[in-house]
């Protein structure tokens, strides 16, 4: 990345702090005069979260040549979160993180990292039990694993999640109740919604499920008591 001027420090720092407690979120862009910033609105209504608005990204794009994404840290270091170091590979841009409001910089490059299947954070949307599913298969077996087309639904963990029950879509089939689970099988669970089940977690043998619930790391647990009551489904993809 270019060196950063302290006049774009100075326009990066004012709008995390008019941000603040929610993260600011904005891009470097080259127009004909050098680099710019170009404050964009930040669509999450997490305060430790950003989702750059996908028209204020194209109005950059129409102007000039996006250098790099850059957003705030509230009231914690710079360093990159394991979504920072996934959102810069995805767009193949260097970051720059700011510290709010202690000021501190941090920048970054894509480098090939990809999130690990244990421990990793949650977030809706991006890294979530279904992304864990996807990415262990994608992983493990090199095979790709996408839901239907509408994606997810609101208040998913409530009423639950109805490409859960479409397993099919995915290239799943229904294990038989009077089978024993194998390597690789997929737990649909249902976790205190009205409905559908809202929750999936993989068999890893020997008794254990890989799973991801809100406000947790992902993680290994026995599989057994609660959640083998809380199963609705065992699936297995047709390719096993």
């Amino acid at each position: 990345m270019n060196a950063i001027t302290p006049e774009l420090l100075a326009a990066i720092r004012a709008h995390a702090e008019s941000a603040a407690p929610n993260e600011c979120c904005g891009l470097l862009v080259a127009l004909s005069d050098g680099i710019n910033y170009w404050p964009c609105r930040n669509r999450s209504t997490l305060f430790n979260q950003f989702d750059l608005h996908p028209e204020d990204w194209a109005d950059a794009e129409d102007i000039g040549e996006i250098k790099a994404v850059v957003h705030s840290h509230v009231d914690q270091s710079a360093a990159p979160s394991q979504m920072d170091l996934v959102g810069c590979e995805k767009t193949g841009l260097p970051w720059l993180i700011v510290s709010h409001p202690a000021g501190e910089i941090c920048t970054f490059a894509p480098n090939g990292y990809q999130l690990p299947l244990l421990g990793r954070q949650f977030v809706w949307g991006l890294c979530d039990c279904f992304t864990l599913v996807r990415d262990y298969y994608r992983d493990t077996l090199n095979l790709t694993i996408k839901p239907p087309p509408e994606g997810y639904t609101p208040n998913f963990w409530k009423k639950g999640q109805r490409f859960y029950s479409r397993f099919r879509e995915w290239g799943f089939v229904e294990v038989p109740q009077d089978q024993p689970p194998q390597l690789h099988d997929v737990f649909l669970m249902q976790i205190k919604s009205d409905d559908e089940p809202n929750h999936a977690g993989i068999y890893l043998g020997d008794g254990l499920m890989l799973h991801h619930l809100e406000e947790r790391l992902s993680e290994r647990v026995p599989y057994g008591g609660f959640w083998q009551k809380a199963t609705r489904y065992t699936v297995r993809h047709e390719s096993l």
